[in-house]
């Protein structure tokens, strides 16, 4: 199911940055990946989520599942092209190039948040009491109850979290595009100084009945 998610969120991608903006898009995929990564456990806890074992929850649980990988994959890719961007926006303020040091900086960080869903997964289950080497059916209907209700606003918040980051990033699309303008301008420009001064440019003057 990943594997189908991931192919269909490398055609979501260029659609959703074309047609919203990579910021805007990243945002919207977030908040749909919201309700969709929510939709099974609050229809259990609804009592609207199709029985166990039946075919109709095996179809569901594969629908999120590739909803998710999808939205996963799209926001991967546009994540990638903000970072991108980042890089030709630092490059212009500072006159480096620093793509190296912000693709470092952007793994450590997603090292850091694995950590964290770690941490935060292991203070969740600690928080509902649920049983150490539970097996599978031996876990009481109440522990699985109070971890759907501790699961959903932690997704929710955790992902409002990151839309929230997303509101500040403050490079659109025409700052982008001129952001290129420039560093090509300054290319063009220090092409130009290499290349040195030409005969008949007038820089060099040239020898009389010659041209």
């Amino acid at each position: 199911m990943s594997v189908i998610g991931g192919f269909l969120g490398v055609l979501l991608a260029p659609i959703v940055g074309r047609t919203l903006g990579k910021k805007n898009g990243v945002i919207a995929v977030f908040a749909t990946a919201i309700v969709v990564h929510i939709t099974p456990v609050s229809l259990r806890l609804l009592d609207l989520a199709p029985e166990n074992g039946t075919t109709a929850l095996l179809w569901l649980l594969y629908g999120e599942e590739i909803i998710n990988a999808t939205f996963a994959a799209a926001t991967g890719i546009l994540l990638a092209s903000i970072v991108a961007d980042v890089v030709e926006d630092a490059e212009v303020k500072t006159g480096r190039r620093s793509e190296g040091l912000l693709l470092s900086a952007n793994n450590l960080f997603r090292k850091v948040i694995s950590g964290m869903g770690i941490f935060i997964a292991t203070g969740v289950l600690a928080f509902i009491q649920f049983p150490e080497k539970a097996e599978r059916g031996q876990v009481p209907p109440e522990v699985l109850q109070n971890l759907g209700l501790a699961y959903i606003p932690t997704i929710v918040g955790l992902y409002g979290i990151a839309i929230g980051l997303l509101l500040t990033y403050g490079i659109s699309r025409a700052r982008h595009e001129e952001n290129l303008s420039i560093l090509a301008t300054r290319a063009a420009e220090q092409a130009a100084a290499e290349a040195g001064p030409g005969i008949g440019s007038g820089e060099i003057p040239t020898e009389p009945g010659r041209r």
